[in-house]
């Protein structure tokens, strides 16, 4: 039975190392950071645009969200915790 147990847990390992190469080939496409600066630059728009204090803070807190998203996924390509 641990026998089976190993395998399991290598499909898991081999599993999660396929996903992350197939998130570095997406990170490192330059498609996908064009895609990137473009968000970035329509939220910062927002931001400099919203007329309510409130609208500047969500704004706000939409952009670093989207960054920490962005940080999230490069350490799981690197294999990062």
């Amino acid at each position: 039975m641990p026998d089976l147990e190993l395998v399991e847990i290598e499909q898991i390992e081999e599993a999660k190392a396929y996903s992350a190469r197939e998130l570095q080939v997406l990170l490192n496409h330059r498609g996908f950071e064009a895609a990137c600066q473009a968000t970035e630059r329509r939220i910062t728009k927002e931001w400099e645009q919203a007329q309510q204090p409130l609208d500047r803070e969500m704004a706000w807190h939409k952009l670093k969200a989207f960054r920490q998203l962005k940080a999230e996924l490069r350490a799981y390509r690197d294999g990062k915790p």
